[in-house]
């Protein structure tokens, strides 16, 4: 291995111009297009000072043109006991403001990453129809980058799954490929299996380019009559040359970029399946498990966010509900039930009126569907403070409905706002630890 392979340990201070870095951290986690490289300006420098904490920055001197700055002997800070004019209500303030800000910083890297993906998955798009052999190396950074970020995804990420507000395709390209390497991983898909997943949900629609958009319209009774959204049933009303069209050409596409393994094109190709044959290809019984994975995450993204602006959006949880009751026959199984346990039956951001009368906002899904975490609002607690409880456990609140942030007074929706910022912080999982470590506890001190 060169010199140029070596990469050594560097604190933020140190950072200058001309240096080659590597920020260990998931994708997800910060604002960059890549984990590797070069700072060329003084404002990269800022930039990553600011959002990258110490133990996370590495430097390769084979391939900086400059030398790190010496690393400064750190001054101890004074403690409470070493400064008796700061009193105790004065340092919990200061260590509060503290966190706040860390969380602020978190949540804004989180934003930024996300805006920088969105980005140039729209520039992928974008480009893919006209020249598909230059975006080839573009879709599988973007697909290395998501498949190793994508275990310390945070809640936040699951409510991005869901957002009305930003269409487009390159939207839906990012949210579904988002959602489908997700479910994946909630599957135990190897690590090159979705990668190949990742890749094909990137460009699963680049066909639309020259054939607009299929008609798929889920009827509430066999005979094609109703709408999906007023009754049962799963049969289907489908434009089946379009749609056959449009995942030809997506396949011709992908072949084409030249990075496309035999098995992320099969993906591309059934993308459009149905267990029950209302979709395309007609014989389902050959789909791999990438494509039932993709179909799934496909449609999820459609009713939270449809293509036309004259059909009304699904909340999240709606949208699950809808699956299962109306729809669960066009879905493989294990993998709608993968989709709820990702995201529960109340997926974060979701608001609830519980039995006791009090707000309550899911902050991400627990160990069971219907028990996800929740943060009560209590106007003498601040946000990032507030406990969280497991919905349905001794001594918690039922529900009693979901409620719209629409007619909620503006102190409520103000405290709930910053549970965000909790939401972008912490990955699932470690919220998910921390209950559970929370509940053993408390079972060890009963005993």
């Amino acid at each position: 291995m060169s010199r140029a392979d070596h990469a050594y340990p560097i604190h933020p201070s140190q950072l200058v111009v001309g240096l080659s870095i590597w920020v260990d951290m998931p994708w997800l986690d910060h604002p960059f297009m890549r984990s590797r490289l070069m700072l060329t300006t003084q404002a990269e420098v800022d930039e990553v000072k600011a959002v990258v904490p110490e133990g996370c920055l590495y430097w390769y001197p084979g391939r900086s043109r400059a030398t790190p700055l010496p690393r400064p002997v750190a001054k101890p800070e004074p403690s409470v006991e070493q400064a008796p004019e700061v009193d105790a209500e004065k340092a919990l303030a200061l260590r509060r403001e503290r966190e706040l800000v860390q969380l602020k910083q978190l949540t804004q890297a989180a934003r930024k990453a996300w805006d920088n993906m969105s980005m140039s998955v729209w520039a992928l798009v974008h480009d893919m129809p006209r020249s598909p052999v230059s975006v080839g190396q573009k879709a599988c950074s973007i697909s290395f980058d998501v498949v190793e970020g994508i275990g310390n995804a945070s809640s936040w990420q699951l409510r991005k799954l869901a957002d009305s507000s930003s269409r487009g395709q390159h939207h839906h390209a990012l949210r579904t490929m988002t959602l489908s390497a997700m479910i994946g991983t909630q599957l135990g898909m190897s690590r090159h299996d979705l990668t190949d997943l990742v890749l094909a949900a990137l460009v699963h629609d680049s066909g639309q380019a020259d054939v607009p958009y299929p008609a798929v319209h889920f009827s509430a009774r066999p005979d094609g009559a109703g709408s999906a959204r007023s009754g049962g049933g799963s049969a289907a009303i489908v434009d089946r040359e379009r749609l056959k069209q449009h995942v030809q050409l997506g396949v011709k596409l992908a072949e084409m970029t030249g990075v496309f393994s035999p098995e992320a094109l099969q993906i591309v190709a059934q993308h459009h399946v149905a267990m029950d044959g209302s979709g395309w290809p007609v014989d389902a019984t050959e789909a791999c498990l990438g494509a039932r994975v993709l179909a799934l995450a496909d449609r999820f993204d459609r009713l939270c966010t449809p293509a036309s602006r004259d059909d009304p959006p699904m909340s999240p949880s709606s949208a699950i509900l809808h699956l299962f009751q109306r729809e669960g026959r066009r879905f493989d199984p294990t993998v709608l039930q993968a989709l709820v346990k990702l995201m529960g039956m109340y997926p974060p951001s979701t608001i609830l009126r519980l039995s006791d009368g009090s707000t309550a906002m899911v902050v991400a899904p627990g160990t069971s569907i219907h028990q996800p975490l929740i943060a009560t609002y209590d106007r003498n607690v601040l946000p990032q403070e507030a406990a969280l409880r497991v919905l349905g456990a001794d001594g918690c609140p039922t529900v009693v409905s979901s409620v719209s942030v629409v007619g909620l007074p503006a102190v409520v929706v103000e405290w709930l706002e910053k549970i965000e910022l909790r939401m972008a912080a912490t990955p699932v999982v470690s919220l998910r630890r921390q209950i559970l470590e929370g509940d053993a506890e408390l079972e060890t001190q009963g005993a």
